[in-house]
């Protein structure tokens, strides 16, 4: 696969995630997300479906030219599962970095 294509997958399953968030919030409260008493403002949830949709598309394409993806399924997965993966990254380079003196990822 391109890696166009591994960003495509990837942004379709950070999508299929905000979709549902989104459809699940609309059910609870029979309103979007925006409108709930305690729901962001548009524009914020705007830049946070913005920031998450990127998110999704970047990890799936270092994640397909690295060769840890090798097909839609697995960048689709990826992009579904970005933030977490992206969080389970700096835990590890934090605890790198508290094991080996405080160098951390860079060892500087």
């Amino acid at each position: 696969m391109e890696l166009w294509q591994y960003a495509l997958w990837g942004l379709l399953g950070a999508a299929a995630v905000e979709g549902s968030e989104a459809f699940a919030v609309m059910r609870r409260t029979h309103a979007p997300p925006w409108r709930h008493k305690e729901g962001p403002a548009p524009t914020v949830f705007a830049w946070s479906v913005v920031i998450r949709l990127f998110l999704g598309a970047i990890v799936a394409s270092v994640m397909g030219e690295s060769g840890a993806v090798a097909n839609a399924v697995g960048a689709f997965g990826v992009g579904l599962a970005a933030p977490v993966l992206i969080e389970k990254m700096l835990q590890l380079a934090r605890h790198s970095g508290a094991s080996d003196g405080g160098g951390g990822v860079n060892g500087g």
